[in-house]
This record gives C-alpha cells, structure tokens and sequence, in this order.
C-alpha cells in the first residue's frame, strides 16, 4: 500500500495586536494576582505561545497555519496470507488448521497529525524506514467442529501476536488537551472458544457461546504530556525537560478494557407460529488500565425476542438489554486531573475517589426495542 499528501505545518503566533493584551482564559478570580495567575496575557509572539509554555490552553487562540506545507509520498510493500487444512474424522466431526500472517500500513491520521512543524520523514519519525512501522499480525488456530441431529459443538483454541500496535492517548485537565506521541507495541493473545447447540425437546432449542482469553502487553510504551502540570498541582516544582522524560515502557501489562470472559446462553421455543426467544450475555471485568490498578467488574445483560409467522409475513421485535443495565465498556480517565488513566496507580484511584472525582466513561447503550417486518414475496 501507498500513502500520499500534504499535511501543513503550524506555529505558535499571536493573532492579535501585540500592544493589547488577551485576557487569559485560566484565570482563577478567588486566588492572588499573580505572575502566574494574572487576569490578561501579554500579546506577543514567541515559540512556545503567548506564555512561552506550549502545553497551556490559551495557545490553541493563538496558533495558525504557517502556509509551509510538508509533502510525502511512501510507499509500502508487504505480503500477506493464509495457510488452512481441514480434516474429516468422520462423517460427523470434522478437524481444523489455520494459520495467518496480514500487514497494515500506518492509517493516514499518523502522517497528518503525529508531526508538529517537522517534515515527514524517517529521522524524525525514529526509524530507519517507514517499513519498520508496519503493523503485523500471526495468529494460529486448531479446533473440531461436530454436527449430528439435534446437537452442533465447536470448539477453537486460537493465539495470535500482534507487532507495532499504535498507541495515542488524548489527556484533558484545566491545562488544555493534548494528544501524546505515537508508540508503537506488541501483543500477545491465546484462548478458547467455543459453541454449542441442541434441541432437547421438540420444539426447544438451546445454545452456548463463550470465549476465554488472555491478552497481555509483550511490550507497552507511552507518554503523558501532561506529567509536567499534575506534578505542579501537587505543589512539586515545575521541570520542563520532565515532559520528555516521562516515557514509560511495560511489559506483561494488561490490555484496558478487554475483559478475559465474554459468554452467551440462548433459549428460543416455537408455539404455533410464535417463537419466543431469551439471551443472557455476560462480559467479564476489564482493568481501568495497563497497570491493572482496578478492575471494572462484569455485568449481564437479557436479550428478548418474539417473532410471529403469518404466511409471507414475519413480525419481529427485539428488546436489547430488557432489564435496562448499567454498565461501562470504556474509560477515560477522571475528571479535572492531569494524568492519564495509564499513569494512575491504586493509591491515585483510591485519593481520587476520597475526593469525589467522577471517573469518565461510555456506557452500554441503555433499552433499546425494535420492530420489524418481512415480506416476502
């Protein structure tokens, strides 16, 4: 694959009169007048803002396009593939291989936004060749699969590896947002899945999907930006070479909000022209991050179904989550703080939540009916 375009250069330059000040959008009325919180910003151009700090949120007032524009053209060549074998024990069972290798290219999003007035080049991104960027993926599966009157089972042990998995994370506090540097990481996953179903009785049908799995961070590395601000909200002296320091590598971490457990148990039964179906859906918990410093716990969810046959005319409505669950998928981090969630350790999780910081995250999606119809003509 091939990536191409122009991604412009920006630079941190007043738009405004220098001789008038701005008002500063970080002043706090109940503290002290003060070098540090003063009520307007002098109006001057300087490399770093109007603060010559550049991790403030005022300077995102304060910066425009440069009008210098950085070309690239980088083109990738790979090869990716498949090899699978299939056995037949019997005329009911039949056995399974397969293994896989794929590549993928940076998405365009690293050339266009992981570079702030640098040229795209491979100096500049820390490597020898945009080659080394590529993200890889091995993975292997052994498994039976059986099938007779009444009964169906499979059964899949699967392991899979993945190298040079991109890494950003976007960290909001009163100091303005920023979005880390690339890194790039390796993963290693291997479990079990299986499926199940049979018809106990005329008319009942029965079925079980479950997957167990470990993924865990061969090697897991990233920076929070932000290390500078929440180490001075803490009253520690501010360092501005800190933010370069403050690059952490992993290993054997756990992946975030990946839960070890996901499962499914299904009943549907046929009266008349009437089917009724029930499906439970449990998640297992998920770490809050690479750290494991808590857990989200697990959660189920009831599915409900009831489908009507009227000659060419099937009527269907489908509750998703009847019992109107809350629970969590994913989390951010807490709120008005300026570590990310990857940063933050047991006794962190334990001083914010004495302080009544809400933690941010997405929510399952709530009830949610449909009704349908099918024509069939």
């Amino acid at each position: 694959g091939s990536k191409r375009g122009t991604t412009t250069s920006d630079r941190f330059t007043s738009l405004f009169d220098p001789s008038n000040p701005i008002s500063n959008p970080d002043f706090d009325t109940t503290l002290p007048i003060s070098e540090t919180n003063a009520p307007t910003l002098a109006n001057v151009s300087l490399p770093n803002g109007v603060d010559d700090d550049p991790f403030t949120a005022h300077d995102s007032f304060t910066r425009y396009a440069s009008g210098n524009f950085f070309e690239f053209d980088i083109t990738h060549s790979y090869l990716s593939g498949s090899l699978g074998l299939n056995w037949k024990l019997d005329d009911e069972t039949y056995a399974f291989f397969r293994t896989t290798r794929g590549v993928k290219a940076p998405d365009l999003d690293y050339y266009l936004y992981n570079f702030d007035n640098v040229p795209v080049d491979e100096a500049n991104a820390g490597v020898a060749s945009f080659d080394d960027l590529l993200e890889t993926v091995t993975q292997s599966e052994v498994g039976v699969k059986m099938g007779k009157q009444g009964f169906s089972f499979l059964g899949n042990l699967f392991f899979s590896n993945l190298n040079n998995v991109p890494y950003t994370a976007q960290t909001v506090s009163t100091s303005g947002s920023f979005v880390t540097p690339t890194t790039f990481n390796k993963l290693t996953t291997f479990g079990l899945e299986t499926e199940l179903v049979t018809y106990p009785i005329e008319r009942l049908r029965l079925s079980f999907s479950g997957t167990l799995q470990r993924s865990r961070w061969n090697q897991f590395s990233y920076f929070d930006v932000d290390a500078i601000n929440f180490l001075a909200d803490r009253g520690i002296e501010k360092n501005p070479t800190l933010f370069n320091q403050f690059f952490e590598t992993i290993r054997g971490a756990a992946v975030t909000d990946l839960p070890n457990v996901f499962a499914g148990l299904s009943t549907s039964y046929l009266i008349g022209k009437l089917d009724v179906g029930v499906k439970a859906n449990y998640t297992g918990r998920r770490a809050f991050n690479v750290l494991e410093a808590a857990y989200a716990p697990g959660f189920v969810t009831l599915d409900v179904r009831i489908q009507a046959s009227l000659g060419q005319l099937q009527i269907a409505l489908d509750v998703q989550n009847a019992t109107n669950t809350l629970a969590f998928t994913h989390f951010s981090s807490y709120l008005g703080i300026g570590l990310n969630r990857e940063s933050l350790s047991s006794s962190d999780l334990q001083a914010l939540s004495n302080a009544n910081r809400p933690v941010l995250g997405t929510p399952i999606l709530p009830r949610f009916s449909r009704l349908s119809f099918n024509y069939r003509f």
